[in-house]
């Protein structure tokens, strides 16, 4: 002890001194640096909401009586597997559409295995206009829509899927848009319903999201998304890009994979169909299994090569829920940034409560709004969680097992 004592007389005042006041610099110099990195990644993630809410709110309303539909006449393709219970609510839908063009309704059953045809069948006799029902050349959603083309009659070609309801203006919306100048590709507003349950919000609220950034993206003159169970190109867009060629490889991506193509051809031509009139409402996901087996489909696209503004939006926004799922530990390891985290996450939710807001109130789901905070505190564990799970493995989908 007396010599430590000694030792410690030995050491100069001043040097002890400029020690220790270099230590508190040092600290100081790490606080400001984590306080400069946690204020401008929350600021960077605000302005791409910011952005995204913007672009939702520029994308032009499709009134249904614009550009009213001529001679030309729709064929609506419906890719069909297992779904006896809904096909026939979805042609009922059909039944009762407002159109005053030509319209046949082509419903190619892919190898189901339970009575979807045979209740699909029971609507020929007393459908308003031609209902085919045909059986897919080749397996999959891609061979069937690629068959339900085949075999259609008219230009103008509309998708949906055998689960979905559709309003009565649906078609005739969904072609106003597509015949205005300029435009090769539209694609719609898909909404979850019913949403009695906390796992069924939870979805109606993502895929709203997904909406709004999907229209947001194309007012942008960037597609990178799109939903199939609300989707319309012309035909001969689909034959002059080579139709699923080059993606037959992958069971999903019809929308995805059209999009990007009509986009590279004919730069600026994809439409985002925001309208009442519009809107494709499909049943949530019944148990977590079910859902995440539905997301490792949707990301089984993403093995396939997609551009820069596809892949690299995704990564970064994967990066921006990484960084708030790190600032727990932070909190935990640096108490005295607390306040700068709970800053940063007050920012975060804030501008995603906006955006959504405005989402969910145009798709008539605003009693979904009170449950836009707890979904928002859960979201980035979902989001990472998914995304590291859902690109391993392979899938089941529809009785059928897809192996990558």
């Amino acid at each position: 002890m007396p010599e430590q004592q000694k030792t410690l007389r030995s050491i100069p005042e001043g040097l002890f001194y400029y020690t220790t006041a270099q230590v508190v610099c040092e600290k100081c110099f790490l606080d400001r640096l984590h306080f400069m990195i946690i204020v401008i990644i929350a600021v960077l993630y605000a302005v791409l909401i910011g952005c995204l809410y913007n672009g939702w709110q520029k994308t032009p309303i499709v009134d249904s009586g614009t550009g009213t539909p001529s001679s030309e006449g729709v064929s609506i393709i419906v890719a069909m597997r297992n779904e006896q219970g809904n096909v026939g609510r979805m042609l009922s839908c059909l039944m009762r559409q407002q159109i005053s063009c030509p319209m046949e309704v082509i419903v190619v059953d892919d190898s189901s295995t339970d009575k979807s045809v045979a209740e699909a069948e029971t609507f020929k006799a007393i459908f308003p206009c031609p209902l085919y029902i045909v059986q897919a050349r080749g397996q999959g959603k891609k061979a069937a829509i690629s068959t339900g083309i085949s075999i259609a009659h008219f230009p103008l070609i509309l998708t949906t899927d055998a689960d979905c309801l559709l309003g009565e203006n649906w078609v005739q919306t969904m072609c106003a848009a597509l015949q205005m100048p300029g435009t090769k590709l539209v694609t719609g507003l898909v909404s979850i319903t019913p949403v009695n349950t906390w796992l069924a919000r939870f979805q109606a609220i993502e895929v709203a999201a997904l909406m709004g950034s999907t229209a947001a993206f194309i007012q942008w003159k960037i597609p990178n998304m799109g939903n199939g169970a609300n989707f319309g190109y012309r035909r001969e867009v689909f034959e002059q890009t080579g139709g699923f060629e080059s993606s037959q490889a992958v069971a999903s991506g019809d929308d995805e994979f059209m999009i990007q193509q009509v986009h590279d051809r004919f730069p600026g031509s994809v439409r985002f169909v925001k309208s009442d009139d519009a809107i494709v409402t499909t049943a949530p996901q019944l148990n977590w299994q079910a859902l995440f087996m539905q997301r490792r489909r949707w990301a089984a696209k993403w093995r396939k090569g997609r551009p820069f503004r596809v892949w690299g939006v995704a990564l970064l926004v994967g990066l921006f829920h990484v960084f708030w799922l790190m600032l727990l530990p932070a909190a935990i390891a640096w108490p005295h940034l607390l306040p700068n985290i709970i800053t940063a996450v007050s920012l975060k939710l804030a501008v995603e409560y906006v955006f959504l807001n405005a989402i969910l109130r145009f798709v008539r789901q605003k009693a979904l709004v009170p449950y836009i905070f707890p979904l928002q505190l859960v979201y980035s564990f979902y989001l990472v969680w998914v995304g590291l799970r859902a690109t391993q493995g392979g899938y089941e989908w529809k009785e059928r097992v897809f192996i990558r």
